[in-house]
């Protein structure tokens, strides 16, 4: 009888530690979803969503979209007018997941673009960004970034590439190109790095399709990961008409692969 006893009290009372551990990893999963709240808040609650953003433009088009993955990162993107004739536009994804990545996302994004609304080319301004983001970067965090302006008159593209993946130029004809890399490293990972531009002419009814690595590296419904190649397999690089092209992008890629993307149309219409 005694030995009944004491086998029931342990029994009790490894059904009462269990209790209390499923009631603590219930805890930490709510605090955990708490924060990934929030950080998708940050993340989303900075990204321009009004499309078209310049109705009453007839030379360029824009259209960005992000389809947030399971976990929350620090991808976002941005565009501005430098000026009447020049639209900046940017994408970017910040190492890490959760709340620390978007707070470093939207410091990112904050010095990116007051920097680049002086008007400096893609390649000073990428460089000016990451002297300051290494200056004041305890977190030791960095962000790739694909920046570039294009000039709406001349057809001139100008960009710099900090370890961002190579953006698409998806020409009207149906040929696809990928824009040359201009070797620079990652935002944030080494002060003093200086980032080379380079140049291309943009046609009218081209476009330019800028993704994050959340594309890249997401796997697919055929079991494997996506890589860069499949790309230009999409409806979105066959089809460069805008008004078709918008919806491709985010659904083409988002049925072909899962997890969090961003993704960049930016060109020029007839």
């Amino acid at each position: 009888l005694k030995r009944y006893i004491r086998d029931l009290e342990e029994s009790s009372a490894a059904r009462e530690r269990a209790t209390e551990e499923a009631a603590r990893l219930a805890l930490e999963r709510q605090a955990l979803q708490r924060e990934l709240d929030i950080a998708a808040g940050i993340q989303q609650s900075i990204l321009p969503r009004t499309f078209p953003p310049f109705p009453d433009r007839t030379d360029l088009d824009v259209f960005a979209a992000m389809i947030p993955a399971r976990e929350v990162g620090g991808d976002f993107y941005d565009f501005f007018l430098v000026d009447r004739h020049r639209l900046g536009f940017v994408v970017g994804d910040v190492s890490g997941k959760g709340v620390p990545a978007a707070i470093f996302m939207a410091l990112s994004r904050t010095l990116l673009k007051a920097t680049a609304l002086h008007g400096l080319p893609p390649g000073e301004c990428l460089s000016r960004v990451n002297r300051l983001l290494c200056r004041e970067n305890g977190s030791e965090m960095f962000v790739t970034v694909f920046y570039a302006i294009l000039d709406a008159e001349s057809g001139i593209l100008e960009y710099a590439n900090a370890g961002h993946p190579a953006p698409l130029l998806l020409r009207r004809s149906g040929e696809v190109e990928r824009l040359a890399r201009t070797g620079g490293i990652a935002l944030g990972a080494l002060e003093g790095a200086e980032y080379l531009a380079r140049r291309c002419r943009v046609q009218q009814g081209d476009a330019v399709f800028v993704f994050s690595d959340g594309v890249t590296e997401s796997m697919a419904s055929d079991g494997r990961f996506f890589g860069e190649e499949r790309l230009g397999e999409l409806d979105v690089a066959r089809d460069v008409d805008h008004h078709r092209a918008r919806p491709a992008a985010a659904g083409d890629v988002e049925g072909a692969a899962e997890g969090g993307l961003d993704l960049g149309l930016v060109g020029e219409q007839e």
